[in-house]
Formats: C-alpha cells, sequence, structure tokens
C-alpha cells in the first residue's frame, strides 16, 4: 500500500506539473474557488487564498511531507507502519489526490499549455483510471460526496464518465475473479 501511495503520488505531482502554468495564469487573481470544478471548493486547512493552484501546491507539499515523515511511512523494513496507516493517512491522501485529479479533469483539459495541448490526455485519462481502480479496489475514498466534482458529465471533455470507468472496474474484477476459480 505504501509503495503504491508513493507511486500515485509522483505520478501525479508529474501530471500536475504539465498543467501548472496554465492553472496558475487562470487562478493568478487568487480569488476564493477559481479554477475548482463546477460546485466545488476544496478547503486546505490554514489556507486563506484558496484558489485551486494554491490548493493544489499545498497538497502536493503536504502529500511529500506524509511520504518523507518516518513515523507514518518508514523506510526501514523492521519499522512497523502506524496501525491506522491506511484509515488515517492512506484515505486522507487519496482523497486529496482525488481531488487534484478532478481538478486536472475538468479546468486544465482545454486550451493553451493544457493536457489536450500538450498531448498528455490519453496518459492523465490512463493515470486517472488506474488510481481509479485502485482505490476502488481498496476502498479508499470513504465519502461518495468527494466524486460530485466528476458526475454530471464534469469530465465529458475527456470522453469517459465515472460512472463509465466504474462500470469498466466492475467488469474487470469480475473478469478477475472468475479466472480465479
Amino acid at each position: 500500500m505504501a509503495g503504491n501511495t508513493v507511486d500515485f503520488f509522483s505520478e501525479l505531482s508529474l501530471l500536475y506539473a504539465t498543467v501548472e502554468k496554465k492553472h496558475i495564469d487562470m487562478c493568478k487573481n487568487g480569488e476564493p474557488g477559481v479554477g475548482f470544478p463546477p460546485g466545488c471548493a476544496y478547503q486546505f486547512p490554514g489556507l486563506d487564498d484558496n484558489s485551486a493552484a494554491r490548493y493544489c501546491d499545498t497538497t502536493l507539499a503536504w502529500i511529500e511531507d506524509q511520504v518523507h515523515n518516518e513515523n507514518v511511512f518508514p523506510e526501514d523494513e523492521d519499522t512497523k507502519f502506524p496501525d491506522d496507516f491506511i484509515d488515517t493517512y492512506v484515505s486522507k491522501i487519496f482523497k486529496r489526490m482525488f481531488r487534484i485529479y478532478a481538478i486536472i479533469l475538468t479546468t486544465c483539459w482545454d486550451g493553451e499549455d493544457s493536457m489536450k495541448a500538450q498531448e498528455s490526455d490519453e496518459y492523465c485519462i490512463a493515470s486517472f483510471k488506474h488510481f481509479y481502480f485502485f482505490m476502488l479496489r481498496h476502498d479508499l475514498l470513504k465519502n461518495d460526496q468527494e466524486k460530485e466534482a466528476l458526475k454530471n458529465n464534469q469530465m465529458a471533455k475527456t470522453g469517459m464518465t465515472l460512472k463509465s470507468i466504474e462500470e469498466e472496474y466492475r467488469k474487470s474484477a469480475a473478469a478477475y475473479e472468475a479466472t480465479k476459480n
């Protein structure tokens, strides 16, 4: 679980870096709520300027701090992970990474310096699907309300919906289970 968390974080950091300039430009007036998916404004504790660009930067820095915290992600093989590692740390990290994917998929898709303009769109879709499959498999998104940012065709520009991804996951999981019998 720890290795996957770090891998997903690294991948998301690279993806966000491809659209960071576009996102910062979009949010440069610093108004709260700018750059978030329609109907959403994620909060990060202690942030006054809560534009989406600031949220993403702060969240990625926070995740990096967690990943490098020996008390949370011990490097020594003999050191145990905290008892609440998945419920407290991993779930929170994945929830916040999901929010950054939601921001990328809804506000950084089209236009100059976007995923599509940089021809990173297919990679982004594959990355998100892999990430979301993992979240579904391990029940890491505890609050269905988090999904609202990507429901109601908010991802229409990407050619996919959460419902279609969830259906694809169910089919894949069923096919996998069938091979075990």
